[in-house]
């Protein structure tokens, strides 16, 4: 579920639970949408709905920290891409947050995958 900066019972959430933390990368119109899942309000619209038709690919997204970019899916996209499929979506679920040099959060990433014909 998606909420707004203003939104204080949302970040009161957030901040009980990082773990409820979303991503979701839409690469139809190449945006990303940050959000909870859980939801912060009655009624909310659901920000992605599985898709029956779709298979999924697990993997570990690392990002900038709490600034996801685009450039931080370019290597899975790639890398599905090259191994013949089409991507939708990718969904994240936060892990945690690391430093080495600087620091990054990581995120258990779905991509809703298609087989290309």
């Amino acid at each position: 579920y998606i909420f707004s900066i203003d939104d204080t019972d949302a970040w009161s959430e957030y901040i009980k639970d990082q773990y409820q933390s979303i991503l979701l990368y839409h690469t139809e119109d190449d945006r990303i949408e940050t959000g909870l899942a859980v939801p912060t309000s009655e009624n909310p619209p659901p920000i992605w709905e599985k898709d029956r038709n779709a298979s999924y690919v697990s993997f570990v997204l690392k990002v900038g920290y709490s600034n996801p970019s685009k450039d931080d899916f370019k290597p899975h996209l790639d890398n599905l891409q090259s191994r013949g499929f089409k991507i939708t979506n990718i969904l994240a679920r936060y892990l945690f947050s690391a430093c080495d040099d600087k620091y990054y959060d990581y995120y258990k990433a779905f991509a809703e995958v298609y087989k290309e014909k």
